[in-house]
Order: structure tokens, then sequence, then C-alpha cells
């Protein structure tokens, strides 16, 4: 049975990650109180014009939209989810499209600290006329894909930039990756795009009056793009509804009033966010290994090689810190909510992903105890270096003591007046000897 898509409105939601060019050091962000820092950073935010900023879980019920964290979460996060939400002030709201209304009913952008952040997208969409499942979904993807991402794009420049001022201002530890992003795209490498949009999730929304038979879930199940040899999987817990994450496009259906999936968009956010932040992170750590290993042998100096421990270092913080509060989010997801994680990763693939990271921060601890073992061989063959110039002067010490008893001695002058050519004869050769070793060391020594 082939079914159509009436003439009416219809709820769809769409997310998109983007990068923000920025990591936040969020482990200095717990030494000095998580919450804390958020809200200074917060009422700062708040002081400027044309903006709407809140915290995530903070309650603020005329701010967020009908999912709270706890609809979501089944105990308290360490760390909030997101570190800080905006609600963008949109020129326009309102599309005409293909003949259809699109209408923007909420935005938001989560922003992350692991240089991430997503948009939240609900839309209502007014069919004018009757239309087949595939062309409905199709004409909504049209319309997500174009005007829709044509007209948030410039606002992820926009509140990125006040929020980075705020930043800066309130001296929170950041690492940029702008550097790295152009250096990427002058080599034609555009892994790394900043503040557009990477790409959209959408999830189709439909209620019911009556339950959901198998036969109406079989049908809009094609609305579902799947990466899986078995297709999308319902994993609704109950059996009046019916939820079909998917690569590219999820779908929920519910019985009319029903508040079951109201988390789903939210979960998928957190999952495009993870998916983001892992890819950025691999590219970061795929980069950084490369160049370790051309500079391999350039690097030769002692300083040289503590500032690419320092580098190492940060990078092997910044990923233990990451998988943390991946695991605490995780583990912290409502029932439901996992269920839900579980079908997105598998249809994202977000498991490889993660398994080509951690492998990375192996070959990444790899390195740096490579570089230990040679600033330690090079701080040997330094410490061996002075101690031999040490013994020179320890040798001219004694010399010198003697050379001074009998310069105190009349009989002394006269001996060096009658017989300055010979003595010239052996001294020199000497101090020339001398003078090539302790140069040789002292250059020696300049290259650690």
């Amino acid at each position: 049975m082939e079914i159509d898509i009436n003439e009416d409105s219809y709820t769809v939601y769409a997310n998109a990650p983007f990068y923000t060019g920025f990591i936040i050091d969020s482990s200095e962000l717990l030494e000095h109180g998580y919450p804390e820092q958020q809200q200074e950073i917060l009422n700062k935010l708040k002081s400027q014009e044309h903006s709407s900023w809140a915290i995530e879980g903070s309650h603020d019920t005329d701010f967020l939209y009908e999912v709270k964290e706890e609809d979501t979460f089944a105990g308290k996060t360490f760390v909030s989810p997101s570190f800080i939400i905006n609600r963008p002030d949109l020129e326009l709201r309102k599309f005409d499209f293909e003949g259809n209304n699109f209408e923007i009913i909420d935005a938001l952008i989560y922003f992350h600290v692991y240089g991430t952040a997503v948009w939240h997208i609900k839309l209502q969409v007014t069919n004018s006329h009757k239309m087949k499942k595939i062309d409905f979904r199709e004409m909504v993807y049209r319309f997500i894909y174009g005007a829709l991402k044509d007209s948030i794009d410039p606002f992820c420049q926009l509140y990125t930039q006040q929020l980075i001022k705020v930043l800066k201002d309130q001296m929170v530890r950041m690492n940029s990756f702008e550097n790295l992003s152009d250096k990427l795209k002058a080599k034609g490498q555009n892994f790394l795009p900043l503040r557009s949009i990477l790409w959209l999730h959408i999830i189709f929304f439909f209620e019911f009056d009556e339950q959901i038979s198998d036969e109406i879930r079989n049908e809009y199940q094609s609305f579902v793009i799947s990466s899986q040899p078995s297709g999308a999987n319902n994993c609704s817990m109950n059996s009046t509804d019916a939820l079909y994450p998917g690569y590219g496009m999820s779908l929920i259906m519910v019985k009319k009033g029903s508040m079951y999936f109201k988390g789903q968009p939210r979960i998928t956010e957190l999952a495009n966010y993870h998916y983001a932040a892992i890819s950025l992170l691999d590219t970061q750590m795929y980069y950084d290994l490369i160049q370790f290993s051309a500079k391999k042998r350039r690097i030769t100096q002692i300083k040289n090689i503590e500032s690419e421990l320092e580098i190492i270092t940060e990078l092997t913080e910044n990923l233990e810190v990451f998988f943390l509060n991946y695991k605490d989010i995780t583990l912290k997801l409502a029932p439901i909510s996992k269920e839900i994680w579980k079908r997105l990763e598998n249809e994202w693939y977000m498991v490889p992903m993660r398994d080509a990271l951690l492998e990375k921060k192996k070959q990444l601890k790899n390195q740096y105890r490579e570089y230990i073992d040679e600033l330690s061989q090079k701080r040997s063959a330094a410490l061996k270096s002075l101690v031999r110039i040490f013994t020179v002067f320890v040798i001219l010490s004694p010399v010198l003591e003697i050379y001074q008893f009998f310069s105190e001695e009349e009989r002394l002058i006269a001996t060096l007046e009658q017989n300055w050519i010979p003595i010239l004869m052996v001294v020199i050769p000497i101090v020339i000897v001398m003078g090539f070793y302790v140069f040789k060391y002292l250059k020696k020594i300049s290259k650690f």
C-alpha cells in the first residue's frame, strides 16, 4: 500500500554541526569550577545586545525548547553536555519553497568545548497538496540543504565570534586550530572548514490519531536512509510509537499526545557533536603525527625536543579529557536514549572512528617515549662534553699556579729572557691544541 502525505502541517527537525575554530581547555574549567565559569561567561554574554544565551539544564523554560535535560539523561552528568547555548536572532523564519510553506519554529546553537557547535532547528512544514512519501521527503531535503542552510550559515560566524571575544575577555584558556585549517586548505585539503555547516541530519516527526500499525510502520520506514545491511531498526520501547534512527535521516512516529520521543532530536544532536569532534581530533592527530615523523631527523636541539614534548603532552591530555566526558555523557543517558545512541553509533560507524582515534593516541605515546629517549641521550652527551671541558680547566689550574709561583721569583724573569724562543715553541702548540678542544666542545654543546 502506497501512503500519501496529505495536505497538512508536519514537524521536521534538522540539526547541523560546524567547527568553531577553537578548543576550550575543559580540565582548567573543571579545576576552577565548571558551573561557576559557565555562569560568569553567561553573564558576560547576556550583557551584549541582540544576544540570547543560556546554559543547558538551567530550566530556563522561556528559552529552552520542549525537552529539558532530565528527559534525555537518567543521571546528572559531571559536566554539562554542552558548554553554552545561543538562540539566534534569525532575520528570516518563513519560506515559500516549491509552493509549500516552511517556518522555523525554534532555532538553537549548542556550543561545545571540543571545537564543535551544533544547530537545533524545529520546522513546521505546511504541505500545499497531497504527494507521495518519497516526493515529500526529497522536497524537504532540497529545502533544508538549500534555502535553510544558506539562511543560517552566516550566523555560525557571527555568534562564534561573540563567544570567542567573551572567552578571551574572561581569559579562558583555548587552543586554536585556525592555523591547521589554513595549512590544510593551502594544500588543497579542506578537511576543517571553519564556521560553516558541515552536514545536516533530518528527523521527520509524524503524529497519528490511532495506534500505529505494523503496516504503517513498514510504509513510513522508507523515509529513513540506513547504512546497515538489515536496514533501519525500530528502537521503540512500546508498541504504540516507533523510532527509526538512520544515516542522514531519522523517523519518529507517535500517537497524538505522546511525549515518549521528545528527547530524540537532542540525542541526535549530541551524537552529531561527538561524531564531528572525533573527526576534528582525528584530523588534528593525523596531521601532528605526520609532522612529528617528518621533523624527527631535523630536530636535534634539546629545546626543540622539549617543545615537541609539550605539544604531545597537551594533545594527549585533550584526548583523555574528551574520552572521559564522552563516557560520562553516554553512561548517564536515559534507557531509551541509550538505545537511540547505540543505533546511531551503528548507523554512523562511530565505534571504528573512536577506535582509530585511540590507535593514534597509542602512536602519540610511542612518539613521546622516543622523544624522551632522545632527550636523555642528548642531555647525557651534553653532560659528558661539560665534564671534559671542566677536566681541561682542572689540568690547567696547577699549571697556572706553578706559573704564578715562579713569576714571583726574580730569576724566572732572567730565565725567560734568555730562553724565550724554546719556551714559546713548547707553549704555543699546547695552547693551540687546548684551544681547539675547548672550541670543539663548546660548539658541540651549542647544538643542544
